[in-house]
């Protein structure tokens, strides 16, 4: 499974979030969108495993980068155990 951050947001709704929304993989996840672009995504994994990530940016930073690597297609792959992650903007 692939995480896609505001997939389906028509591009008109420029600012929205939302908070603790828990994915498959029973990973929660809140995410800001200010003027149009994704900020910040915050990652809680509570069982441990490796998040797939779709975040449509082409520059990223995570809160540590040993956990994360980019592929060709834009999926970004985060190894977690029981912690938090950060993944923000690199504002190309």
């Amino acid at each position: 499974m692939v995480l896609q951050i505001f997939p389906a947001v028509p591009s008109e709704w420029k600012d929205n979030s939302f908070n603790n929304f828990r994915t498959e993989g029973v990973f929660m996840t809140s995410v800001k969108k200010s003027n149009g672009r994704a900020e910040e995504i915050k990652i809680i994994s509570e069982q441990g495993g490796q998040l797939r990530l779709k975040f449509s940016v082409k520059t990223f930073y995570l809160s540590d980068m040993k956990y994360a690597y980019h592929h060709k297609n834009g999926v970004i792959l985060i190894d977690l155990k029981k912690e938090k992650c950060s993944v923000k903007n690199g504002f190309e």
